[in-house]
């Protein structure tokens, strides 16, 4: 491609040794990327400066610079006022604005992301429509599902995925939008169709610091610059904010406030969730194999979505059908044991409080929660998620999640603060294998098991190695032995 072409919309300050007619045969942020003929992106990162690889990028065979600052190079320079919103146009670009002929729907909020994603994708799929998901661990469409490592990718890969979407005949995408990804600019130049918003509650105050600038980064990006449309929770009071400060069309949903799409005569169980529904006046039931009261406030907020992309009652009627379990939300493991075990993504404190809630009501024993904190994030939640964990359940067990490059008892310490605030006992088991093999030995007939933390992952992070690791293989590898062994007992 032409850098003209490419620096298109780019917010341009200064041009050094510039010729428009360049090809560029590709582009980099990371100069191991770098090949004959590309354009490198100097990104001020968290661990390093772009800037500083800039002669390793020329000498690789970079042909353009896109910096901040001017540099010690022979090649094309480019100097921008903000280099990631510049990489985030430049992907655009590169990528023919495959984005543009695309419907994307956004997913913003701290909870429930993941799941009214994949149900989104679940509804449109069953209309036989062509859908593309963007999600915390796993890119999906026609078919083909491939690994994720961030919620939101960064550009180059989100723009590639566009690109590959549209050629092979997406019409929607949908997608999750973290907070990072919006205040890193990750999203920038993206007009969505429509953005849900699903609620706001403490998390990555590592990054963001305090709840009010986290907050803010999501609400304010709720605006007619970044969407033609907005599905709002109304029960949140920041989905309140949302609606008061904007002219946007907005559906709103709920089930305690006036709302254009509510839920009524909510019957729950472990099995699946029946409620009826209005969808702006137009009556219906649901039965779902969902569970919990927080999987209804999902179903409503993608009922809200399939409404402002403009799909009849009927379609949307019918598109119920095609909703599915979420892998590693709220899921239950059943193998005939005559306790419950239900295995979720839960990593907030407001969160963990809403699933251990929901299983209380859905429990008539005891609870037993297993659960640990993710390492190089958010370490004041640690005690909080340890207090919630011990007022709310019977007995705990605190575990590993993801350290990371952390120490993991100086994390099982943190949390094991909040725990002491309780009267609840709790046990410390590092092995978070070994952690539920304790657990479903003290589980008795009618309590519940919840493993909280990780859901569906399939690995855990412990010094920057991902060791192959899922909770469900392990209930189910556990359970399986116990079943396997009380039949040898009975021969």
């Amino acid at each position: 491609m032409k850098l003209e072409k490419l620096l298109e919309n780019v917010d341009i300050i200064e041009k050094i040794n510039y010729k428009e007619n360049i090809d560029i045969s590709c582009v980099c942020d990371n100069s191991l990327n770098v090949k004959k003929g590309a354009l490198f992106v100097c990104i001020n990162g968290f661990t390093a400066n772009g800037q500083n690889y800039a002669l390793d990028a020329e000498k690789l065979g970079a042909s353009v610079i896109v910096t901040t600052n001017k540099l010690e190079v022979n090649i094309t320079q480019i100097i921008v006022k903000n280099e990631r919103i510049a990489l985030s146009v430049i992907a655009k670009n590169f990528y023919n604005n495959a984005v543009e002929k695309l419907k994307v729907i956004g997913v913003v909020g701290t909870n429930g992301k993941s799941s009214c994603s994949q149900i989104i994708f679940d509804m449109l799929s069953y209309l036989n429509k062509k859908v593309g998901l963007i999600g915390t661990n796993i890119i999906r469409y026609n078919g083909n599902v491939f690994e994720n490592n961030m919620t939101t990718p960064d550009p180059l890969l989100l723009h590639k995925t566009f690109y590959e979407m549209l050629n092979a005949g997406i019409e929607y995408v949908v997608m999750e939008v973290s907070a990072h990804a919006i205040y890193l600019n990750k999203v920038k130049g993206i007009m969505f169709e429509t953005l849900l918003f699903t609620n706001i509650s403490q998390d990555h105050l590592d990054f963001f610091k305090d709840m009010e600038t986290y907050s803010k980064v999501k609400i304010d990006f709720f605006n007619i610059a970044n969407t033609k449309s907005a599905v709002i929770n109304i029960d949140d009071k920041q989905g309140i904010n949302i609606l008061g400060k904007n002219d946007l069309p907005i559906i709103t949903y709920g089930i305690k406030n006036p709302s254009d799409i509510f839920a009524i005569d909510i019957k729950l169980n472990l099995k699946q969730s029946s409620f009826i529904v209005n969808v702006c006046d137009d009556i219906f039931q649901i039965d779902s194999q969902l569970i919990g009261l927080f999987n209804v406030y999902n179903v409503l907020g993608a009922l809200g979505v399939l409404k402002m992309l403009g799909l009849k009652i009927e379609q949307i009627i019918k598109a119920v059908k095609g909703i599915k379990r979420v892998n590693g939300r709220f899921m239950t493991v059943d193998l005939g044991q005559k306790f419950n075990v239900i295995i979720d993504y839960a990593h907030t404190p407001k969160s963990m409080e809403t699933v251990i809630k929901e299983t209380r009501k859905l429990t008539k024993g005891n609870i037993i929660t297993v659960f640990g904190c993710p390492g190089n994030r958010d370490e004041t939640k640690r005690s909080i998620m340890g207090e919630i964990a011990g007022k709310l359940s019977n007995f705990v067990i605190i575990t590993t999640d993801n350290p990371q490059y952390e120490n993991c008892y100086r994390i099982i310490r943190e949390i094991e603060m909040g725990v002491k605030n309780t009267e609840c006992q709790y046990l410390i088991v590092e092995d978070r294998e070994v952690a539920i093999r304790c657990a479903l030995s003290v589980c008795e007939n009618d309590s519940s098991l919840l493993i909280i933390g990780k859901g569906a992952e399939e690995y855990q992070n412990i010094n920057g190695y991902k060791i192959p690791y899922n909770d469900e293989k392990v209930v189910k590898d556990c359970i399986l032995e116990e079943l396997i062994s009380r039949e040898k007992i009975k021969k």
